[in-house]
């Protein structure tokens, strides 16, 4: 949920920004296009990256509930990385390469570890390198 609303959202800003006009559509830029063909579904691009954000959001409470405090830092960052993907992140060159690494790295090979065990682990944070520099 957290990657749906975290592209999702930033599909949603390129196009409201104009920038999906001026991009030439890549496989690793322009976003998808969608909403350059069908204008009219911008909002429904807007409702479904905040549904997906506020679902990570609900799913990371439970968690919480479930396994303790522990998981505060890693819920944080993992917010604050969706929610300036598109507004910070992404007007600074070496925060676009690392985030997604920390995203798909540390983030959620810590943070289900963590989950399962209710303890970090120095293991686990070496394992969540190989996402982090793949």
């Amino acid at each position: 949920m957290a990657h749906i609303s975290v592209n999702t959202l930033n599909e949603y800003a390129d196009f409201q920004s104009g920038l999906d006009f001026k991009t030439d559509l890549t496989p690793f830029s322009g976003g998808s296009g969608t909403l350059i063909i069908q204008p009219r579904l911008a909002p429904y691009a807007l409702v479904i990256g905040v549904a997906s954000l506020v679902v990570t959001l609900v799913c990371g409470l439970y968690l919480l509930q479930r396994t303790g405090w522990g998981l505060i830092p890693i819920g944080i960052v993992g917010m604050l990385i969706i929610i300036s993907y598109t507004t910070w992140i992404n007007r600074h060159r070496l925060l676009v390469l690392i985030t997604p690494g920390l995203s798909f790295g540390p983030l959620m090979v810590v943070g289900t570890h963590y989950a399962l065990t209710g303890v970090y682990s120095p293991i686990a944070f070496l394992l969540s390198l190989i996402p982090f520099f793949c």
